[in-house]
């Protein structure tokens, strides 16, 4: 499982592509940072001066835990008229996440309340519980940020794992998966049961039963193995099969006319055919 898991992990990471699209990942996370971290909160303090950065933060959740609780008329009211700037388009400009949240639902322009209670300022809401005033800005930050994040990683990931799912069916032997029963509708999901037998072993009736009891109970492809007298790359099972089967008679032209009988009764089932080289070019291929 092991080395499996590696040679999907090396077919992903010898593409270039693959190192570029986690590249512009990082970049694009660094660019977030920097366009929505804590470097860019600003905050206005009382006196008309501004600060930004950790010292930004700090002032709003010092505010935000002055007026913690729930939310009522009152206290949006007091807020207004707390921290409302001194300018006719006050509603526009950054005073603190407090107050800019209160203002949004009920501030006028000119930073004063429009009357509005809570049910009418949020109709939207329809909890039972009654609705609590807090510090949040550093959770939304963090929520937004990771949401677009996801969005690219999805993209990178897709990037990344396309030779996993496709590049595998269009050269080698793995070609032989479009040809199963699901390879050309389910792409990734079609990955094949195929078995191995060594024709001739015990005998060449038992093989061609063998046969028609595999692929009748979801064999993909059936691969014939075809003994050389001399198998010095197969082992010792393999080796002891072939021994059997060339003691019981079987050949190349026994092997390809039991396939050719099987051909019609499956004709769309893949056959592969397993031998030594000397076997076929014996035969003048």
């Amino acid at each position: 499982m092991i080395r499996l898991i590696g040679f999907e992990f090396g077919k992903i990471f010898k593409r270039r592509i693959v190192f570029a699209a986690l590249g512009m990942l990082v970049v694009f996370g660094i660019m977030l940072y920097m366009g929505n971290g804590p470097q860019e909160v600003i905050s206005r303090l009382p006196d008309g001066t501004y600060i930004g950065g950790a010292e930004a933060i700090a002032y709003d959740k010092k505010v935000a835990a002055e007026y913690e609780g729930v939310l009522t008329e009152e206290k949006a009211r007091s807020i207004l008229e707390q921290y409302a700037p001194e300018a006719p388009d006050g509603g526009l400009w950054t005073i603190n996440s407090t107050y800019n949240t209160v203002q949004h639902f009920f501030g006028n322009l000119d930073g004063s309340w429009n009357g509005l209670t809570v049910e009418e300022a949020l109709p939207d809401y329809q909890g039972e519980e009654p609705l609590l005033l807090g510090y949040t800005d550093g959770y939304t930050g963090f929520i937004m940020m990771g949401m677009y994040l996801m969005v690219t990683l999805g993209f990178v990931l897709i990037i990344a794992l396309s030779p996993v799912f496709s590049e595998e069916y269009s050269r080698g032997t793995d070609a032989l998966i479009l040809t199963s029963r699901y390879g050309k509708t389910r792409c990734g999901l079609a990955k094949i049961f195929a078995a191995y037998l060594t024709m001739g072993f015990p005998d060449m009736d038992f093989s061609r039963r063998a046969v028609e009891t595999m692929i009748r109970n979801g064999v993909d492809i059936i691969e014939f193995g075809v003994q050389f007298s001399d198998p010095m790359a197969d082992g010792p099972v393999i080796r002891r099969a072939g021994r059997k089967a060339l003691e019981h008679g079987c050949t190349l032209e026994k092997v390809l006319e039991c396939i050719a009988s099987l051909r019609k009764e499956f004709p769309e089932t893949p056959f592969v055919l397993f031998s030594y080289y000397n076997v076929l070019f014996s035969r003048g291929l």
